[in-house]
């Protein structure tokens, strides 16, 4: 469009000229303006600068009037396009639970929904063989007391939380402990919903109380806020139920995930090796 302007205004100059020329030496000439709509002519008695000059400034007018109209609307497309997007609120890097959910569907087998936690953990034992060298302390034990500590934010929505279970030892295979002595294990995982839906990690389901269990533990160093208690060495691999009579079950046979007590996540044909493992050798 500035060309385009530029254009009449020289346009303008050169009616100025044909105007003066034609002054001077009384010859009739004769110029088309844009379209040829426009023509000037002069003679020895008349020039007709007046209405050329006066069409020469309606189009300049409306050229002008274009160029503005023009240079507005850009203006308003930039203002549009470079307008700042909408910055959504960064979210925290923890899962909120809402602890008012309505569970629908509850686990098979379990009385209860089973939703995973996301983790990234090494694995202390590669093997089953290598449970009793990372564990600090190898029991027969049946857990006795539980506490749900659910762990909340300022609005009160449950962030995570973990299981604090009391165990009492009835055989010890390795580690300093007593006969009848009462132990306190973590174990990670919680519930929310009245206890209708359990958060845990992997296929880890917890401890039952009264049940009885083999239990690889670990301690907690001393300058943790977990000090003077245990948890089991990975997870579902440091945790292993036994039947009523106290006997291993026979997992050479059909045995289900819910006698095993894991959940789906926990590779049952790996776990069933470990199992038969810890069966022969406590």
């Amino acid at each position: 469009m500035i060309t385009k302007l530029k254009c009449v205004v020289t346009l303008v100059l050169l009616v100025s000229v044909v105007c003066i020329v034609g002054c001077s030496d009384r010859q009739v000439y004769e110029s088309v303006i844009s379209d040829g709509s426009v023509s000037i002519s002069a003679s020895e008695d008349s020039v007709e600068i007046t209405t050329v000059a006066t069409k020469a400034t309606e189009i300049l007018e409306a050229e002008i009037s274009e160029v503005s109209s023009t240079a507005i609307t850009a203006a308003e497309t930039t203002t549009e396009s470079t307008a700042e997007p909408t910055v959504s609120e960064e979210t925290e890097s923890y899962a909120v639970i809402d602890t008012d959910e309505t569970v629908d569907e509850v686990e098979e087998g379990y009385s209860f929904a089973i939703y995973q936690i996301g983790t990234d953990r090494d694995a202390l034992a590669t093997s089953a063989d290598k449970l009793d060298s990372v564990s600090d302390v190898i029991i027969k034990a049946v857990p006795i007391a539980q506490e749900n500590i659910l762990i909340t934010d300022s609005s009160g929505s449950v962030i995570t939380g973990y299981l604090k279970t009391t165990v009492q030892v009835s055989e010890v295979y390795k580690g300093e402990v007593d006969l009848s002595e009462e132990l306190v294990v973590t174990e990670e995982c919680y519930f929310t919903d009245s206890n209708s839906v359990l958060w845990t990690s992997q296929g880890y389901i917890p401890m039952s109380i009264g049940s009885e269990y083999v239990l690889f533990l670990s301690t907690y160093s001393v300058d943790s806020s977990y000090a003077g208690m245990y948890f089991p060495v990975d997870l579902e691999y440091g945790k292993y139920a036994v039947s009523d009579d106290s006997t291993y079950f026979d997992v050479q046979s059909e045995v289900s995930i819910y006698d095993l007590q894991i959940g789906d996540c926990t590779d049952k044909e790996r776990y069933i090796e470990w199992y038969s493992y810890v069966a022969n050798m406590y």
